[in-house]
Parts: C-alpha cells; structure tokens; sequence
C-alpha cells in the first residue's frame, strides 16, 4: 500500500490488511481488477479518452461527495480541488492519506459519507 500513499496509515488497521490478502485470493475479485485495470490502462499509459473533462464534471447535477487523500500519488490536494470547483455544489474532504483514504480512516470515511447520504 505505499505506493499508494497509505503505508503509514493502513498499519492501524490490521483487520483491512488481512481483508485484503483473503480477497486477493478471490479468483473473481482477481479478474474483476484486471479488467478494470485493462479498461483503463493502455500499454503505454492511462487512457485519456475516458478521463472527464471539465465540461462534463460541471453538468453533474447530482449531490456529489469527494473524500480525496491530500498526498494521492495520481493527484494531491491541489487536484482535488480543481475537481471540486468543477462539480457544481460538491463537497470536498481532504483527508492526511494517499490515494485510499478509506483504507487509512475507515471510520472517518464511514462518518463522512453516512453524514453526506441524510
């Protein structure tokens, strides 16, 4: 998980690791990842066709929560706010984690989007 920013986090959390070696044995779960990872990386980098623009993001017109780990290797703060500003209405969390913060702050998570779905 460090390379995903959340290393110093997740270790307070023994039961998600564990959670995630018994799902990295789930063959289905296997495949599922890989496609996904196959759908939206090609040979030689992300794909920029399904990347959102900002003319999209701001057409959403739905309630919109955003819970973004300030130090994502794919984007910090900066771009979480630039993202945020694009979604009319959004509510932006940043939280100290990488680019799964609710692997670091399961809890804080659980209370943000219980909390945002009222």
């Amino acid at each position: 998980m460090g390379i995903f920013g959340e290393a110093e986090t997740i270790v307070n959390y023994p039961d998600q690791i564990e959670a995630m070696v018994v799902a990295g044995s789930d063959q289905l779960s296997t495949k599922t990842r890989l496609a996904e990872l196959r759908a939206l990386i090609s040979p030689t980098a992300w794909q920029p066709a399904l990347a959102m623009r900002r003319e999209e993001l701001q057409e959403l017109s739905v309630p919109t929560l955003m819970i973004w780990g300030e130090h994502d290797p794919l984007g910090g703060a900066d771009a979480a706010r630039t993202t945020a500003a694009s979604i009319p209405h959004a509510q932006l969390e940043l939280l100290p984690a990488g680019h799964g913060p609710w692997l670091g702050h399961p809890d804080r998570v659980a209370t943000l989007v219980s909390d945002f779905v009222r």
